[in-house]
């Protein structure tokens, strides 16, 4: 069975029911292929975007819903951010204006772990020549 990792951005749309924003190539994926990933970077990420109200759901309360509910709602597996993708990381250098320590992070883990990445984020293109197997999720 073929494994996939979501970016943050993929992980929001599901939590929110925003299936719209998913495509149907990767909602595809998800039918045929459903042993998905989720760095336990996007959970920081997510927590941290809950906390400053940049990111609701009506459904998960706390942090703590939001663990429980990727896990158990949408049997997502979390995958842990370790000193073997702290290696991948140090070696990927930001690519133009691309700023961001999270992506950085779920970029380094999807090489590392040699898992595809699922994302909306048109930057992560950039990053296949570091090895990213990238599924774009054109919205």
């Amino acid at each position: 069975m073929r494994r996939y990792l979501l970016d943050t951005n993929i992980l929001i749309f599901m939590l929110t029911g925003k299936n719209d924003d998913i495509s149907l190539n990767v909602k595809r994926i998800f039918d045929v292929y459903p042993e998905l990933y989720v760095s336990s970077v996007s959970i920081i990420e997510l927590f941290q975007l809950f906390e400053k109200k940049k990111f609701k759901s009506k459904i998960y309360k706390t942090k703590l819903d939001l663990l429980n509910g990727i896990q158990n709602d949408f049997h997502m597996k979390i995958i842990d951010f370790g000193t073997n993708q702290l290696i991948v990381n140090s070696k990927v250098s930001p690519i133009g204006d691309h700023n961001d320590p999270f992506d950085y992070a779920i970029i380094s883990h999807a090489i590392c772990n040699k898992i595809p990445l699922i994302s909306s984020d048109h930057k992560f293109s950039d990053y296949q020549k570091h090895g990213l197997e990238l599924v774009f999720n054109k919205r």
